[in-house]
């Protein structure tokens, strides 16, 4: 390969791609002939570049050439700047100088100025221009690129895509061609292209040796083009792969569980719940042993903390999913069924021996699916009987038991329960699964009006209580109401808005909220907004359509109730264990270990174990705390992005906080939940331990959670930011009849406490009323 350049210059300079060629050149790999002109060399020979690139031209292969940028920011490991930069093919000879000066003076445009704003990346004045490579053009027979491993996964194998002829649009994403995956000598076809295969098993192997031999040599996951001319194969590119390390974390849904700030004996706690559910979730579903262990790291990462919040791991998700029988066969399906967002870009296998396994494993998955589904009921009563006998151990005066007690009970909730949560872990599958089936057949997302006030589970039994309590108020039936109220808080004590973070205090520890929430109940006029029920006969007049509604109607009622009941059970198993931490926090305070027994909270659960077991590697647990403390109140005032994506470790990522957005009320709307059209006075209640509904009419939030029941029960409506058509908002509301509305974006930076609005939980619309629409609201 030719350069032309400046003495002062360095090779480097001629760009990552045109250097990357040379040394591969050099290498002893097949890379069409070249010549490289640095960004300097073509500004200060302006005068005689025509003479010198027919000069060096002339030397090449006849024919047209390829006219190709090469920047000193392209092609790199930290950004590829892949596309943003001008590539012109057929370029005659005596079109070369033109060609040339086009492709150098392309480096300022809006594109690349988007793309460098996008990476973070500010201009760097070695940037301003490219430098230029020129090629002999190569007519290829069949082109593509190839990646070492899965540019979105990280799997070791070999991504082949390809087209016939030049590999130009195949780069562009103008043509997505055919696209195979080669791994430990299988090849298989994994795109919907129902031509004739581009390649043949032996060309499939030579571009999976090619792309090893040019990450050996790079010593990194590489992304090349090549190139057949006849039998030749030409390696025409290599950079490389900058989202092989990409990590995604996404937390819109389980903040429902687990809002704002979480303090890290919860994360431990729910890191663990999640990493032993659903390890026993991919046994129950026949995933073989070997495929569990060899990814066995996964179940551990289900979870991010990150600036004190908690997210999904949504790389760990989507391996997850990967590794259940049937998933490339039935990829949106999985992903649907599992929540995973960040969907990949495979397609179904068509080799033989694969899609022969991968279907008698799917056989096996499916038969183990309907014998659960046909003993759903026993393993449940089992799953019960097994909860009580553990919570009936737990209750015990833990004040009497010494630290090891404490210690031993807790693993007894962790063996017994947190590592066999498989009734409640199948019956949200076939949950979603049912109403995911219900959805599919209803007509105009009927589903919700018809679910409507037809199922009672036990989320609607503390709103009976509710409104039986406040009834007395009036009645001045004080006995009465003490014995209720008692109720209440033995039964549902343990709830709160953020129920599941062990540190948030609960109604037992703080009744004054109880009562607070019943008093304005007690003042408001409450009446359903939800539209009169619409009968099957209604809605169907096909007799055998309306059998089948009934039955899906039934069936999505069914493990819908089931699910908010076991909702209640992992209620009560989180508040077992925060007595049991409770406990050991007061003897740790005993021994001034801590200072204050809350201080438990910012520990993690096998830091709190390894102390008091020896094991420690650091014993002063006081200074960890503090510690922790001052790191977790520094993160209070970040206001994190739900979504969040980087290629560098996460902790090192130094802007995650949510950017400015142009917010707009005229388009206000979300996902219909449960029906019924409300005017009202707005509430946009923030912190649920100490706003009240008193005086308004329709709820608005950023989300929801069980222990918000005190709050629902005075609403209306409500609307909430976050949550899905299976949240415990859209659930509850729809049982009691509440016209409901959620995944409304920037709802609460949108709406105001005082505004009047009107919504349609049919539709998903939210109106703003002006002051001429007032009266109609009173």
């Amino acid at each position: 390969m030719f350069i032309l350049k400046d003495q002062s210059q360095n090779t480097s300079e001629i760009g990552s791609k045109a250097w990357n060629l040379l040394k591969l050149q050099e290498a002893g790999f097949r890379v069409p002939p070249g010549l490289a002109l640095t960004a300097q060399f073509i500004d200060s020979h302006k005068a005689e570049l025509a003479r010198l690139l027919v000069q060096y031209c002339i030397s090449m292969p006849r024919g047209n050439f390829a006219v190709r940028s090469s920047g000193v920011q392209e092609d790199l490991a930290q950004a590829s700047f892949a596309g943003q930069y001008k590539t012109l093919l057929d370029v005659k000879m005596t079109e070369i100088e033109k060609a040339v000066l086009e492709v150098t003076n392309n480096s300022d445009t809006a594109r690349l100025n988007l793309y460098r704003k996008h990476i973070n990346q500010t201009k760097d004045k070695s940037d301003l221009k490219p430098s230029v490579l020129i090629q002999p053009m190569l007519y290829a027979d069949v082109s593509g690129i190839a990646f070492s491993v899965h540019p979105s996964t990280g799997e070791v194998a070999t991504f082949i895509s390809c087209i016939k002829g030049i590999g130009e649009k195949l780069a562009s994403g103008e043509l997505s061609g055919q696209t195979y995956k080669y791994k430990k000598r299988f090849a298989e076809r994994i795109d919907e292209n129902k031509e004739e295969a581009f390649l043949s098993i032996k060309q499939l192997i030579e571009i999976d040796r090619l792309t090893r031999k040019v990450s050996k040599y790079f010593g990194s996951p590489q992304d090349i083009e090549w190139a057949y001319v006849g039998r030749k194969l030409y390696l025409l590119q290599a950079r490389p792969i900058t989202t092989v390390n990409k990590q995604i974390f996404d937390n819109s849904n389980i903040a429902e569980s687990y809002p704002g700030i979480t303090l890290p004996l919860t994360f431990s706690l729910a890191r663990k719940a999640y990493a032993n559910v659903y390890y026993t979730f991919m046994q129950l579903l026949k995933v073989s042993p070997q495929k569990i262990e060899r990814n066995q790291e996964i179940f551990g990462q289900m979870l991010a903390y990150i600036k004190g919040r908690i997210y999904y791991n949504m790389v760990s998700w989507y391996r997850l999913v990967s590794l259940l029988p049937g998933y490339n066969a039935n990829k949106t399906f999985m992903e649907q069924m599992m929540g995973v967002q960040e969907r990949s870009s495979a397609k179904a296998k068509v080799s033989i021996a694969s899609n022969i396994k991968d279907n008698l494993n799917l056989i096996q998955c499916a038969f183990a699916l309907i014998f659960y589904y046909i003993t759903l009921d026993k393993s449940v009563r089992q799953f019960k009987n097994r909860l009580e006998s553990t919570l009936e151990t737990g209750k015990v005066n833990l004040d009497d038991k010494n630290i090891f007690e404490c210690v031993s009970l807790y693993l007894l909730v962790e063996n017994k329960l947190l590592k066999h949560w498989d009734a409640p872990i199948l019956n949200d599958f076939f949950t979603m699964v049912s109403f995911g089936l219900l959805k599919g057949f209803c007509k105009n997302d009927s589903y919700n009006q018809l679910l409507a006030g037809r199922y009672k589970s036990s989320s609607s039994e503390p709103v009976e209580l509710l409104n039986e309590m406040a009834s007395m108020i009036t009645m001045q039936d004080s006995e009465q109401f003490k014995q209720k109220f008692q109720q209440y808080l033995d039964k549902y004590g343990d709830r709160c808005a953020g129920e599941l973070k062990l540190e948030n205090p609960t109604l037992k520890d703080n009744p004054a909220i109880l009562l607070d929430a019943i008093v304005a109940l007690s003042r408001k006029t409450k009446t359903k907004s939800v539209s009169p029920r619409k009968e099957l006969k209604q809605y169907e007049s096909n007799w055998v359509k309306r059998i089948i509604l009934k039955l899906l109607l039934d069936k999505a009622a069914r493990h819908i109730t089931l699910r908010e009941s076991m909702r209640i059970d992992r209620m009560r198993v989180f508040a077992l264990v925060r007595r049991i931490f409770l406990a050991i926090a007061e003897k740790l305070v005993a021994q001034n270990v801590l200072e204050v027994k809350t201080d438990i909270f910012y520990l993690e659960i096998d830091e709190v174990i390894q102390y008091i077991n020896g094991t420690s590697t650091f014993q002063n647990l006081k200074a960890l705390v503090d510690l922790r403390r001052q790191e977790i109140d520094s993160f209070r005032a970040v206001n994190p992005r739900v979504h969040i994506e980087t290629s560098t470790c996460i902790a090192w990522h130094t802007d995650i906080s949510e950017s400015q957005i142009s917010l707009c009320q005229s388009n206000l709307t979300g996902t219909g939940c449960s029906p019924g059209v409300v005017r009202g006075r707005v509430k946009v209640i923030l912190s649920p331990e100490t706003e009240s509904m008193d005086g308004y009419d329709i709820l608005v939030a950023q989300r929801t959670d069980p222990g918000w029941i005190t709050h629902i029960a005075q609403a209306k409506a409500v609307i909430v930011e976050h949550g899905n058509i299976l949240s415990h908002t859209a659930v509850v509301c729809r049982e009691l009849q509440i016209a409901s509305i959620v995944s409304v974006s920037n709802l609460c930076k949108i709406l105001r406490t005082g505004e009047y609005v009107e919504i349609d939980g049919s539709t998903g619309r939210i109106s703003i009323l002006d002051k001429s629409e007032l009266e109609r609201v009173a």
